[in-house]
């Protein structure tokens, strides 16, 4: 324990009581607030929302969309995980990255995997001035745990966000959101498209609501590999 956990012992964000634990999987969020967060069972497209497999996109949309589908994790709706998600997001509590990533790790082992080897991670970029302000990019903290514990590769070095934008919660409008993220993202320049070549590519973020960052995300990348999908906490 640091000498600031000892002045400010660590609470639960949700239930407020004192974690008294020194590991930081449960520092701010308890192992009972934790297990009130409940993993998703029934997968949607999430463009039409009929039910799929794993959330993929149903054949009626695929023309509609560059993503093979999006895996959502658990919903935005549950108070505990959107509060858990702000505190990660806009009041910079890295450690937080633990146990959201826990999260997802518990919907993607249910994803039928045949060969990891094919299959890479790429976390959503964050534009350069957001990376400034808040000192990290939280999808790239999700993505680099799934990494170690799902064993497959990850990499940040493939694209890039070229555009700041009003920040897209900040849009209720469906298709102010869809217009706002446009263009926004391109391959590195540096970037080894040869590395990607027939990959299967998973797109991690935090939070989905129209899918259209992923989706711009993955029109980056399907030129290049077999399939894109996107994985997010909640939807």
């Amino acid at each position: 324990m640091n000498i600031l956990d000892f002045l400010f012992p660590p609470s639960c964000l949700s239930c407020q009581k004192l974690t008294g634990n020194s590991h930081d999987f449960y520092k701010y969020l308890c192992q009972r607030c934790l297990g009130r967060i409940k993993i998703n069972e029934d997968d949607q497209c999430f463009l039409c929302h009929i039910f799929t497999r794993n959330g993929k996109t149903c054949s009626s949309c695929q023309r509609k969309t560059p993503l093979k589908g999006i895996i959502v994790a658990s919903d935005y709706d549950n108070l505990i995980l959107k509060e858990t998600i702000h505190y990660f997001k806009y009041r910079y509590v890295r450690t937080l990255a633990l146990p959201l990533s826990w999260i997802l790790l518990k919907k993607l082992n249910e994803f039928p995997f045949e060969n990891k080897k094919d299959w890479l991670l790429i976390p959503v970029p964050l534009a350069k001035r957001r990376l400034h302000d808040r000192g990290f990019n939280q999808t790239e903290l999700l993505a680099q745990n799934l990494s170690k514990w799902l064993n497959i590769s990850v990499s940040s070095a493939i694209i890039e966000r070229v555009r700041f934008r009003t920040p897209q919660m900040e849009i209720k409008n469906i298709k102010e959101r869809i217009k706002n993220i446009q263009n926004s993202f391109s391959l590195k320049k540096e970037a080894n498209a040869g590395l990607i070549k027939n990959k299967r590519v998973i797109l991690i973020d935090d939070v989905a609501t129209t899918g259209a960052t992923l989706s711009e995300c993955a029109k980056i990348l399907k030129p290049y590999v077999k399939e894109v999908w996107g994985c997010v906490i909640a939807k």
